[in-house]
């Protein structure tokens, strides 16, 4: 009886190590190497991990949105913008560009996870991948590219059709803004960042003529010369206020009516008043833009009254306050006319 007992259990203990060897499964091939079963060319990844597969599905999906904000983000910290300065010219610059359009709540009819998730015995952690086909994101995002597209397209165009050259200048403006924009360039940028060979097709046509819209530009403000008269004046201080707005805007100033194809006529209301406190003015000043076929937008500014015992002092005081206002002012007015252009 001795001798059956020595031999059984040793026997019992190879019987066990077996069975708990069969049972331990190898880690997939994923595991190993990602990209070898999921190649960059064809899928986005993220593996995750976690104490149940829930939790490693879920740390997967958020490592894909990671990865996607970040690309993203970079190019947008990079972006191309395009500013006028005050003599007029368009300039290129670099600046961050803040992006509220970033795609972090990627569509789960996009994200999918392996069949073979694998529970490591040393750890007793569930390790995953989620993956994203390109193919099959490209699918699901190409209508919200296309719009884009088509509407920078859209904008470019109507500026290129614009009869009025002040407009065209201003349209060519919305356009330079729409491109730069977080929404637009955010979709662009994650288009390319999901599918960059479909991407360049789909933008193509875009970026060639985004690439055109600072020379166009030019050309349309050299056309729009404004020539600028202001018959109620003091010392030439609106008129040269005028002059100023107008290159802060990009748009060079024409002496002789004649060569000029846009006009600004500068009405100045007084509103003088003689009191026995001293004399007060009350300016108000009415601004019409008009081109070779009539007007094409207005523009009001107030002051808060100004006055002095002596009526020269007033009359500057009143002048001065109002030719401060007018640069800021004109430039608000400018804004407001030129985002109206978009709706028309």
């Amino acid at each position: 009886m001795k001798k059956q007992n020595i031999i059984s259990i040793p026997l019992a203990c190879l019987m066990a190590t077996a069975c708990a060897s069969a049972s331990v499964q190898p880690p997939p091939a994923w595991f190993q190497n990602t990209y070898n079963v999921y190649p960059q060319s064809e899928y986005i990844t993220g593996r995750g991990q976690g104490t149940t597969r829930s939790e490693a599905e879920t740390k997967a999906r958020t490592e894909i949105a990671y990865f996607i904000n970040t690309q993203v983000n970079t190019e947008m910290s990079t972006g191309r913008v395009f500013t006028t300065g005050h003599d007029g010219i368009t300039n290129e610059e670099r600046q961050t560009i803040e992006n509220s359009v970033i795609r972090t709540d990627v569509q789960q009819s996009v994200v999918r996870f392996t069949e073979d998730p694998w529970r490591d015995p040393k750890t007793r952690e569930w390790n995953t991948v989620a993956y994203i086909r390109r193919d099959e994101g490209w699918t699901v995002y190409e209508p919200d590219f296309k719009r884009q597209s088509e509407a920078l397209l859209a904008i470019i165009q109507a500026a290129d059709t614009e009869q009025v050259p002040f407009n065209a200048f201003l349209r060519y403006g919305n356009a330079i803004a729409y491109a730069n924009s977080p929404e637009y360039r955010g979709a662009q940028i994650f288009a390319s960042v999901l599918h960059p060979v479909k991407a360049r097709t789909l933008f193509a046509e875009a970026d060639a003529a985004e690439a055109a819209l600072p020379q166009k530009q030019l050309a349309a403000r050299e056309r729009s010369r404004m020539h600028i008269e202001s018959p109620v004046d003091y010392n030439n201080m609106v008129f040269q206020a005028m002059i100023r707005a107008f290159g802060n805007a990009g748009f060079a100033v024409e002496q002789n009516r004649n060569n000029a194809l846009t006009y600004c006529l500068v009405q100045v209301d007084e509103g003088e008043q003689i009191m026995s406190a001293g004399v007060f003015y009350n300016l108000v000043l009415t601004g019409i833009i008009s081109g070779k076929n009539g007007s094409l937008f207005s523009f009001k500014i107030e002051t808060a009254r100004q006055g002095a015992i002596n009526k020269d002092l007033a009359k500057r005081r009143a002048y001065t306050a109002l030719s401060d206002a007018l640069e800021t002012a004109f430039t608000a007015e400018l804004a407001r006319y030129q985002n109206a252009l978009i709706k028309h």
